[in-house]
């Protein structure tokens, strides 16, 4: 984690717990770029007409920052009713800078998947026949601009750079629930 992070990481409930997740979730992600792109306002780094209003909010959600990035131009919704079309310098940059951070939670989670199927392989002989699952839930890889493609390629990068590793990335769909509900059972 970065100084940026560390600050943020101050502002949230819980402090110093949870930091990986804070870097990776989608329920951090856009309040973490949000935190992010004021910085860089207050650091001169950032300006546009409306800025003041803008970093006036408590927070941003990922879901705002989400219906921007997939259409910066277009100027609407709760991030972009705040730029006028001809501020293009200012949309480049917090298109820039939400990318970065939704690439580098990528590349985090990435990391976490891939030594989690290393450590499983070497429990075993895995059979090259038959390929690792990985289910992925979750909005943020499903729905943020960038995230699955990102996290597909860091994945397929770091499970191949010695041995190839004959995986699969299924997304499934409420595994939570399925997951407390096989926790819930376990302990009757």
């Amino acid at each position: 984690m970065g100084l940026l992070d560390r600050e943020f990481d101050s502002s949230t409930k819980n402090p110093g717990t949870y930091t990986l997740e804070k870097t990776v979730s989608g329920a951090y992600l856009g309040p973490l770029c949000y935190h992010i792109l004021r910085q860089a306002y207050k650091g001169g780094l950032l300006s546009f007409k409306r800025a003041d209003e803008f970093f006036s909010r408590h927070t941003l959600g990922t879901r705002e920052f989400d219906e921007f990035l997939y259409d910066p131009m277009a100027c609407q919704g709760p991030i972009g009713e705040f730029f006028d079309k001809d501020e293009l310098q200012a949309l480049k940059s917090i298109d820039y800078l939400a990318s970065i951070i939704t690439k580098r939670g990528a590349l985090l989670s990435a990391a976490v998947l891939a030594a989690t199927v290393e450590k499983t392989a070497a429990l075993g002989t895995p059979d090259p026949f038959i390929p690792v699952r990985i289910a992925v839930e979750g909005t943020s890889f499903v729905a943020c601009k960038g995230m699955r493609e990102a996290l597909e390629s860091y994945l397929h990068v770091l499970l191949n750079r010695r041995i190839p590793c004959n995986y699969t990335i299924a997304p499934v769909e409420q595994a939570s629930l399925f997951g407390a509900a096989v926790a819930a059972l376990s302990t009757v």
